[in-house]
């Protein structure tokens, strides 16, 4: 697990399906196939893909890139409110598939995946420097109400470039990734630094300028959760619990989400740091794949998830299309992959 992210491990980007489409002047968008929504209905993609006139939501790798897209205006999308609940742990699956934007990660998966009552919300997870959620998934959240959040992530030499300019002026970034939120119709942000910083006062700002934000255009429903993974220098340094180094950021947003590499012990002290009012915004992360923790993949993450129920502590599944990649579901018919996930979340949350 040494040379993989901890936190966010098994990166497989690249050019997806072969098929490259060019997107206004200032981006490229990839695709995989044909029946995903652009990034924008006021952008045309160009080539093959025009004819079929059906678009896709996408990604963007630079932020020069991101802050040059043209918005509809704001008011151009009515956001399904989702409401999570107050008073019981929440779950959450963050859905990272072989990169994302792909028919596996938004055909094959979301042709198995029916078990929406276990979970609150969906976020959709790329290695890319933001990541807004396919059309597809958008409108599978609302029509389960469950809240659907974006990823903001930064890695490597390319996350430190993208981080100096976002602590530029974080204010103008929070305002348009909020905007981008009632633009394609979702809830929120998933925001994760695994490039150094230049201090934890510039990400609790940003932190708190991307809530207000999110919460002045989207609504008092609107979330934005910070993933456990600096120190209070900013450097990389996942806490694995909610303590004093990591509390700042929790408290400059909707939650945490916890890496993933936690005891019992971390996350009764997690919990009661969080207090009465705040324990269910502590999300415990639970990886499918189970790199580099003691219970096993797939159906053996029931350990940790049976454990974390007991406590009454919100979880956060990281990669359960794990099924279809590696697990039962694998190389199966739709209908024998369905009930194969079914069962998988199942033996996760049993009721």
């Amino acid at each position: 697990v040494g040379k993989v992210k901890p936190g966010f491990g098994g990166c497989h980007i690249g050019t997806l399906g072969g098929k490259e489409a060019c997107v206004s002047t200032y981006m490229t968008l990839h695709l995989s196939g044909s029946n995903y929504d652009l990034i924008s209905s006021t952008l045309k993609l160009l080539g093959s893909e025009r004819k079929k006139s059906l678009h896709t939501h996408g990604y963007f790798d630079q932020y020069d890139d991101f802050m040059s897209h043209d918005l509809s205006p704001v008011s151009s999308r009515k956001i399904k409110q989702s409401l999570l609940p107050s008073n019981k742990p929440r779950r959450l699956l963050c859905h990272d598939m072989k990169g994302g934007y792909c028919k596996d990660s938004d055909e094959a998966y979301r042709d198995v995946f029916t078990s929406w009552q276990c979970i609150d919300i969906f976020c959709y997870f790329s290695h890319h420097f933001i990541s807004i959620p396919p059309k597809v998934w958008v409108d599978d959240c609302a029509k389960n109400e469950k809240v659907c959040l974006g990823t903001l992530i930064t890695e490597g030499k390319l996350g430190i470039r993208n981080g100096q300019k976002i602590f530029q002026d974080p204010e103008l970034l929070a305002e348009k990734l909020a905007r981008v939120c009632v633009e394609f119709g979702f809830h929120g942000w998933l925001v994760n630094f695994e490039s150094p910083v230049p201090s934890s006062q510039h990400v609790t700002k940003f932190l708190r300028f991307l809530t207000a934000a999110c919460k002045k255009h989207i609504g008092e429903n609107s979330v934005v959760i910070y993933y456990d993974s600096l120190d209070s220098r900013g450097s990389v340094r996942y806490q694995n619990c909610l303590n004093h180094v990591n509390k700042p950021y929790f408290d400059a947003c909707d939650g945490i989400f916890l890496n993933y590499w936690w005891n019992g012990d971390m996350i009764l002290s997690s919990l009661k740091l969080a207090g009465t009012s705040r324990r269910f915004d502590v999300y415990v992360g639970v990886d499918v794949f189970a790199r580099g923790v003691k219970y096993n993949a797939g159906t053996g993450c029931a350990v940790a998830t049976s454990f974390l129920q007991n406590l009454g502590a919100s979880a956060a599944i990281f990669a359960p299309g794990w099924v279809l990649e590696c697990g039962s579901g694998k190389n199966k018919s739709v209908d024998e992959a369905k009930i194969e996930d079914s069962i998988f979340w199942s033996m996760l949350f049993k009721s």
